[in-house]
């Protein structure tokens, strides 16, 4: 029986080898084995990075793996890997679990440290940055606009565990000719400049033209120049659709705008379109995290800081949007909802100073085009909801003149009561980590219990800065399993909200194995 066993796996390793391929790629000024474009792509004769991602589907296809060694890649990069099998994808990853990061900070065009044309691919688990000093403000000497990915074409890649900040320039361009993308498990931060007139450069922005939906999920997306997530066109007159078909779900997404001396919007979704054709349509915004700095006991903080805004010209009204789930903080009007036809808003936790609707709406809100309902609003004043031209509503007034049976609630902002742990989630590049959001209105420590997490008694953890990756604070598991948490004003937050990583030393689950990992790709 041990002989047959034997033999099935010899013979599996042989299909796999003929079908599936790894290639190796180091960086150019490696000691021992420089990557180049003379090599082939082995691990003695690797291949640099440019040389790797030009390869064409005769070389490199789907179910290949390109492996990234240690190190920092200088330069900008075109992937222009393009899969025909689609069954499986190409992949781009570190080696091992490296640490690999591209380093877009030299003179050399390119708007991108990584553009992307072709599609099929998935690149994870590695660093996007300008490493060192560079300017950041428009008419200085050697100012150049880089943004860290630019997604431009191709169908069904995948963006897993990337962490791209620090570029003067938007952090990911998620553009119109990319269907099925999914960017998910990223770390986009601090990305941007400072433009003539304002701060510049959003997180993420999105455009889909296709049918399939775009995916954006499990990302922290924070301090960037101006906005995080822009769902958006700036065309005034395009010629067919591509602000539609996009989910965003169980993102973090906070004090975006603030590198800029302005909170802007956390979400934007919305079109500059003049003509009505490209209108904002079937987005779904779900499970997230919107947060701009807030003192809930504090009434005087005049300053707009949405967290979310629906809809901007009244000739393209957003149409069959989803708001659900969500906990919404902003400052002024956390919510603003300028144009929108139908919408469904449930189930969220709003806070801040008041949602603002603009006038223009009224006729849906009058047809029931909206659906509001088990809403809970924590304002600074019972007026929750103002509309524009009319009055500011309680939510009880609002409820018996447009939702009679809404289920939704108001109380006072100081009165908010939110979990302590907002987000806990393992860190998908590093399974001995895992990404934190903790709440505490006051501003006092937060104890958090892992027993669910299998956390052995005695394992030393440090608990890091998410941004710069500072240790905050050290120590190992005691036999609650329990780990207190210091709140405090990092990456430009307010006391009441903590952002981390949480790392456990020598707990990790073991690596899979050569055998398992070829059967779990096979089967």
């Amino acid at each position: 029986m041990k002989q047959i066993f034997t033999n099935i796996v010899a013979l599996i390793m042989v299909l796999f080898s003929w079908s599936q391929q790894d290639f190796h790629v180091f960086p150019k000024n490696h000691k021992t084995t420089p990557g180049s474009p003379e090599g082939n792509g082995s691990l003695t004769q690797p291949w640099d990075l440019q040389t790797a991602l030009s390869q064409n589907a005769k070389i490199i296809n789907g179910g290949d793996t390109i492996y990234l060694h240690e190190g920092v890649y200088l330069g900008r990069f075109i992937s222009l890997l393009s899969n025909t099998k689609r069954d499986s994808p190409i992949e781009v990853m570190p080696f091992k679990g490296e640490k690999v990061v591209l380093n877009g900070n030299v003179k050399a065009g390119g708007k991108a440290v990584l553009v992307v044309r072709g599609g099929g691919v998935t690149f994870r688990n590695f660093e996007i940055t300008f490493k060192g000093k560079f300017p950041r403000r428009q008419g200085e000497e050697g100012f150049q606009i880089v943004s860290g990915v630019d997604h431009l074409s191709g169908m069904d890649c995948k963006f897993k565990g990337l962490r791209i900040h620090n570029v003067p320039g938007s952090g990911f361009g998620s553009w119109k000719r990319t269907g099925g993308t999914q960017i998910v498990n990223c770390k986009i931060y601090n990305n941007g400049y400072f433009s003539t007139k304002r701060g510049s450069g959003v997180g993420i922005y999105v455009q889909n033209e296709s049918d399939k939906t775009r995916i954006i999920k499990n990302n922290f997306i924070f301090n960037n120049y101006y906005k995080g997530i822009q769902v958006w066109s700036a065309s005034s007159r395009p010629k067919f659709e591509y602000v539609k078909n996009v989910r965003l779900e169980n993102n973090v997404v906070f004090n975006n705008g603030l590198p800029g001396n302005k909170h802007v919007d956390n979400i934007i979704i919305a079109s500059d379109d003049r003509q009505g054709l490209n209108v904002p349509k079937n987005v779904v915004v779900r499970s997230n995290i919107l947060y701009h700095n807030i003192d809930f006991n504090d009434k005087s903080d005049g300053k707009l800081g949405p967290s979310l805004t629906i809809g901007y010209r009244h000739t393209s009204p957003a149409k069959n949007i989803v708001i659900d789930r969500n906990i919404i903080i902003g400052k002024s009007y956390p919510v603003r909802v300028l144009h929108a036809k139908t919408m469904k808003f449930t189930d969220n936790i709003i806070a801040g100073g008041a949602v603002f609707i603009r006038g223009s709406n009224l006729t849906d809100l009058n047809a029931k085009n909206w659906t509001l309902s088990q809403n809970k609003y924590y304002t600074y004043r019972k007026a929750a909801i103002r509309i524009e031209g009319q009055k500011n509503y309680s939510v009880d007034e609002f409820n018996s003149r447009f939702s009679p049976k809404s289920g939704s609630y108001w109380s006072s902002a100081n009165e908010i009561t939110l979990p302590a742990v907002l987000f806990m989630n393992k860190n998908s590049a590093n399974p001995e980590r895992f990404d934190m959001v903790l709440f505490e209105k006051s501003g006092k420590d937060v104890t958090v219990n892992f027993t669910k997490e299998s956390i052995k008694i005695g394992t030393p953890y440090r608990i890091l800065d998410m941004a710069d990756g500072s240790v905050i604070k050290e120590g190992v598991v005691n036999r609650s399993k329990s780990i207190v948490f210091p709140m405090g004003t990092r990456n430009g937050t307010e006391i009441n909200f903590g952002v981390y990583e949480v790392e456990f030393s020598g707990n990790a689950v073991k690596r899979r194995g050569f055998i398992g990992r070829l059967l779990e790709r096979l089967f």
